[in-house]
């Protein structure tokens, strides 16, 4: 095989990639068509029965099609994590939000009909559930950023070949948004349990 023809047929799986929508190929992927397309032409050159044109051809298909599917599936699965993840961060700011607001609701129905010292020793123990909700919900935004900032990083890296600089950003902040996305549920647990003993205890 010329060296024409093989820098066509890499053209011609790029092209045909880019066509599916895909703005990138992963290394991996394309190392496996690349190293598809080196054992054809190696064979092609050292075998004393040389495949026919037509065998190549239909072999460098199917690594292609192979490309194609398991960069698509690759892309499918990043989306899906992406929005399961974002799906997260709105759950718990909607909880931990949705907790605060119900014991301001509280607080205000307790200022109004309990008396001292009840109302003294309520109100107390309330707020610091209050403030664990509050802590919650901002441990969620600060997640939320935290998830931008590093697809912003991974779309550097991916823009920039090889950039382990970008990397080692993308991979610290994503890590640091699950951190925070943890906590913040562990968060509306806690208030949720403080603001339990606190009533309990009446």
């Amino acid at each position: 095989m010329k060296a024409s023809e093989v820098v066509g047929q890499i053209k011609a799986a790029v092209d045909e990639f880019a066509q599916t929508g895909n703005s990138a190929i992963p290394v991996q992927n394309m190392q496996m068509y690349l190293d598809g397309l080196l054992k054809t032409t190696q064979e092609r050159e050292s075998s004393n029965a040389p495949i026919s044109e037509a065998q190549a051809q239909h072999q460098l298909e199917i690594w292609k099609t192979q490309l194609v599917a398991r960069s698509g599936m690759t892309v499918e699965m990043f989306k899906a994590v992406v929005e399961a993840g974002q799906t997260a961060l709105k759950s718990a700011t909607l909880l931990n939000g949705g907790a605060a607001v119900a014991m301001l609701a509280f607080v205000g129905n307790a200022l109004t009909n309990l008396r001292e010292p009840v109302r003294t020793t309520l109100l107390t123990s309330v707020g610091g559930a209050l403030f664990i909700f509050m802590i919650g919900a901002g441990l969620s935004g600060v997640s939320t950023a935290a998830r931008y900032l590093s697809q912003a990083c991974y779309a550097n890296a991916a823009e920039q070949n090889p950039a382990p600089y970008w990397m080692k950003w993308g991979m610290a902040l994503q890590w640091a948004s699950i951190a925070l996305g943890v906590g913040s549920f562990a968060s509306f647990f806690a208030g949720g349990w403080t603001a339990y003993r606190s009533i309990v205890r009446l």
